[in-house]
């Protein structure tokens, strides 16, 4: 399996795929980070759980400022 532990990820979408996602890179162990066009997302009562494991949420943001600065992009199907 590949090492996540110095990967910088970027799930677009808080939808339950991008919830899975970023759920499983987190304990992969990459550095991720979620943002979400929406200020409330379907799975809203799941941000704790990712915040608390690690990730850095924005809702009301389609795309973060610094995008060309992570390895990885994972764009959930809804978006």
């Amino acid at each position: 399996m590949r090492d996540w532990s110095d990967r910088r990820v970027l799930v677009v979408g808080l939808g339950e795929s991008g919830y899975a996602a970023a759920k499983a890179l987190l304990e992969l162990g990459a550095n991720v980070s979620v943002v979400d066009c929406s200020g409330e997302p379907s799975c809203a009562g799941r941000l704790d759980e990712l915040v608390n494991g690690g990730a850095d949420v924005k809702l009301g943001v389609s795309l973060p400022d610094d995008i060309e600065t992570y390895d990885l992009l994972v764009a959930s199907p809804g978006v």
